[in-house]
């Protein structure tokens, strides 16, 4: 079976791939774009996506969080990175030759305080591994990469400055997809992801999230999403955390009062890895 991630290796996708199916024999299949990914696995009946979704400092993965709500996606696997960024340059190179710094556009955010700091021209690739990969190939003095220590260690790369994230504390969450989820009376996970459009008339997502509430369950997750045609009518996604023999009926009543809903995930709370 195949998993597909944003590549080439050494990005934080692989990073998180690696290490969630480190004891499985699964083939690690590199993408260029997150949209090549979810296609592969909506083509390909046993296929698996590793997406990410949200981070805490910088907040959501717009596309995939589009991919998710348009029903072609199941979630059966969670895990977060614990992400550290660092700028990485060619052998020799130091911060004062740098004029421009190359990462995926998600990173170049998190460090957008460095990279003001220093005077430096942002410019976006299409992940962090990318722009590793062609800063080891053109060899250029003047250009930083902003990535993983695997990716210096990857491409014969110096740590020119250590952990230049805004935040200390960066996690990013990252989903595991498929193209359908499998049988519920084989699960026993204590998660669940689901999306629905609530009754248009006051209350009416109070009520829902009291369901949850009411039987203990922990709303870990909401966005909203505009309903094309139907002026500031919203799909709403909701994650929910909760004891197995809770989490089923609970999902079976939120199915009852709500409108157009839609089971997208079963898993366990995932992991958090280092990177």
């Amino acid at each position: 079976m195949s998993v597909y991630f944003l590549g080439p290796e050494g990005s934080y996708s692989h990073i998180v791939a690696s290490q969630y199916f480190s004891e499985s024999d699964l083939t690690l299949c590199p993408c260029g774009q997150f949209t090549e990914i979810s296609r592969n696995v909506i083509n390909q009946e046993n296929a698996l996506g590793v997406l990410p979704i949200e981070n805490s400092t910088t907040s959501n993965v717009h596309e995939n969080i589009e991919q998710i709500f348009s029903g072609q996606l199941k979630i059966v696997g969670e895990a977060y990175l614990a992400i550290k960024l660092h700028l990485l340059a060619c052998e020799g190179t130091t911060l004062e030759n740098l004029v421009e710094v190359h990462s995926h556009e998600k990173a170049l955010a998190q460090c957008s305080s460095f990279v003001e700091q220093y005077g430096l021209h942002a410019s976006p690739s299409a992940s962090t591994s990318d722009a590793a990969e062609k800063l080891a190939f053109k060899a250029s003095p003047n250009v930083g990469v902003i990535g993983s220590r695997a990716l210096a260690e990857r491409f014969s790369l110096q740590v020119l400055s250590e952990d230049i994230g805004n935040e200390k504390h960066n996690l990013t969450r990252f989903v595991v997809v498929q193209r359908t989820l499998p049988d519920l009376a084989d699960w026993k996970g204590n998660k669940c992801s689901l999306t629905f459009m609530a009754h248009h008339q006051p209350g009416a997502l109070a009520a829902i999230l009291t369901e949850i509430s009411d039987v203990g369950g922990n709303l870990t997750y909401i966005q909203s999403k505009p309903i094309p045609g139907q002026d500031f009518h919203y799909n709403f996604w909701i994650d929910i955390e909760a004891a197995h023999g809770i989490l089923v009926p609970l999902v079976a009543r939120l199915q009852e009062v709500t409108l157009a809903h839609d089971i997208v995930g079963f898993y366990s709370h995932g992991t958090v890895y280092s990177s």
